[in-house]
């Protein structure tokens, strides 16, 4: 099992190696919604975060599929706080 890594330079690695695996670039992820949150997933490729559409966060949330959502700065964190109803998600920004 790989170590999960979770913070805030941790969510820009996956979210890069997402985008050279994908040939798509970070801005194509936020304009087609794309944001990396802690996740189940173990692969070496992942450790421990997963891709999801952000307008689903909500949901997720719900799932209890991701508890946790690792903002980069206050203006990451405002935008997603948007996104998910008070109480339902810690956003927190680890750095």
């Amino acid at each position: 099992m790989s170590e999960r890594l979770l913070t805030v330079a941790d969510r820009r690695a996956f979210e890069e190696g997402w985008d050279e695996r994908s040939g798509m670039t970070l801005e194509d992820l936020r304009r087609f919604h794309q944001v990396g949150v802690p996740g189940d997933c173990e692969s070496e490729q992942c450790r421990g975060w997963q891709m999801v559409n952000e307008l689903h966060l909500a949901d997720l949330v719900d799932l209890r599929q991701a508890p946790d959502i690792i903002a980069y700065d206050e203006a990451d964190a405002a935008r997603l706080r948007t996104l998910v109803p008070p109480g339902r998600a810690s956003i927190v920004r680890v750095g």
